[in-house]
């Protein structure tokens, strides 16, 4: 027989018995099946993997526009500052917040962009499993790295005040997923500003010196800090081929930077700046509008490689110091830093058990929403790609359904973004830092002055009933002789 890819056919006609025959096409139809399924099973982890991963990015990239957002409506007008920031930097800090939280707290990670997708915001540890080990594939740290491959890599680190509870499972999961460090520490000590000023310098790599300006108020109980470093060299230092789009649509033109390769590891041997310059008569507020509506990968699909490209990019030293307090509340991110509204039970147990009135355990309360098993159904393709996966579970999901722990009375006092960005014509080097301080909701009564020695206001009323019997606006007191 001329068709030897016919296998079943072929042993067909040789001289084995029958029953043998059935057997062994009934092996090879069993052996086709298989790998009909593999490549089906492979198929879906594909798409799963792209599908999670594409969220993500895109999260990212929708907060890096919200965040810039925020940024103008709280600018003044006609200030021409530069803004630079870390959106990565920035979502990285938050997610490690966020995996600590419950109730409000928990449901604002819907704002990175993944409330319209219930399937993959079901199940926390499994999306902060997902986001920590693509964090940790775009790093890339060489030993003998001599200038000539870019150099992206994060430092973390978690100060806590010496004698102070940490949720042993958060613990173990910031630490072997978003790689944090986790140090005991006295807030109280002169030093200590020093010291976290020390470390962050030593982990932007010398770029960010002395960011705390002041200590810790006496209350603070822990300190988180990111950072990140990216250190990189022009492929072409006088660029003359280059990716280009001219898009009337967007009305600016793109260009593709790259940075040069030494050798290849991982998706770190595609690294590029992208430069939107508007057209002539087109404001840049026009252009970041546009990137509020299409994602930015859309306009980046445009551009083809040009071989003759001219690109006249200035040296520059770009600097910004960023008040994520209130820019992250303008986003939504607000129950954190509201006491007793905040809840970081995840994170920590708290000093006490003492917590359980109405007020401090208000957030675990969730909307009706969340709940709904009907929008939290998932895929059975879905369900088996996660046990593909095989992440290590921590408890925090179990932890955070039984709703068996009490609010620790912590809240986000501070929370401050600090970013350096040198340019020249050789190569970039860039640092990020984010810190957020957690303190502790003190119940001890604080000494208060009332001296009325300005206009007030009184009134008597009657509490159970509500009724108000006098009122009285008190402009200049008369003197009371008896």
């Amino acid at each position: 027989m001329k068709n030897e890819g016919s296998t079943i056919v072929h042993l067909a006609n040789s001289s084995l018995p029958k029953k043998e025959m059935m057997k062994i096409n009934l092996v090879l139809i069993l052996l086709l099946c298989t790998v009909s399924i593999n490549s089906q099973q492979r198929q879906s982890i594909q798409f799963w993997n792209d599908h999670i991963n594409g969220h993500l990015s895109r999260g990212v990239e929708k907060f890096a526009v919200a965040l810039n957002q925020a940024i103008d409506a709280n600018r003044i007008k006609d200030d021409n500052k530069n803004v630079v920031f870390s959106p990565l930097n920035v979502v990285e800090l938050l997610a490690v917040m966020l995996l600590g939280s419950e109730g409000k707290s928990n449901e604002t990670f819907c704002s990175l962009g993944f409330d319209k997708d219930k399937v993959i915001s079901k199940d926390s540890e499994f999306l902060h499993h997902m986001f920590g080990n693509l964090i940790n594939s775009i790093q890339l740290v060489s030993k003998e790295n001599r200038g000539e491959t870019p150099e992206l890599v994060s430092a973390n680190r978690i100060f806590v005040q010496n004698g102070y509870s940490i949720r042993p499972n958060y613990a173990a999961f910031v630490r072997d997923v978003y790689n944090y460090d986790i140090t005991q520490v006295d807030f109280h000590v002169p030093s200590i500003t020093k010291d976290i000023n020390n470390w962050i310098k030593s982990a932007s790599r010398g770029k960010i010196n002395n960011f705390l300006q002041e200590p810790p108020s006496d209350l603070t109980e822990i300190f988180i800090a990111s950072t990140l470093h990216f250190k990189g060299q022009w492929k072409y230092p006088r660029i003359r081929m280059t990716d280009y789009n001219d898009n009337p649509r967007l009305g600016a033109d793109i260009v593709g930077l790259p940075y040069k390769i030494n050798n290849v590891n991982g998706s770190m041997s595609e690294v590029t700046m992208f430069i939107v310059l508007p057209h002539q008569d087109v404001p840049l507020s026009d252009i970041l509008s546009s990137f509020t509506k299409r994602d930015i990968n859309l306009y980046l699909s445009y551009m083809i490689p040009f071989y003759d490209v001219t690109v006249e990019l200035p040296k520059m030293k770009l600097s910004s110091t960023l008040n994520l307090r209130d820019t992250l509340q303008s986003l939504g991110f607000t129950s954190m830093f509201i006491p007793k509204v905040a809840n970081l039970g995840l994170m920590s147990t708290g000093q006490s058990q003492s917590f359980k009135d109405e007020l401090l355990n208000v957030s675990k309360i969730r909307t009706e929403n969340f709940n709904n098993e009907e929008d939290r159904s998932i895929p059975a393709n879905f369900q088996q790609y996660v046990k593909t996966k095989n992440f290590p579970s921590y408890g925090l999901d179990e932890l955070r359904e039984s709703r068996n722990f009490d609010n620790p009375g912590l809240y986000v006092s501070r929370a401050d973004h600090k970013v350096e960005i040198d340019i020249t014509e050789r190569s970039t080097e860039a640092a990020a830092v984010s810190y957020v301080i957690i303190n502790y909701l003190s119940l001890q009564w604080v000494p208060i002055k009332f001296k009325c020695n300005r206009p007030f206001l009184l009134f008597i009323r009657h509490k159970p009933s509500g009724l108000i019997s006098f009122w009285g606006v008190v402009r200049k007191p008369t003197p009371y002789y008896k």
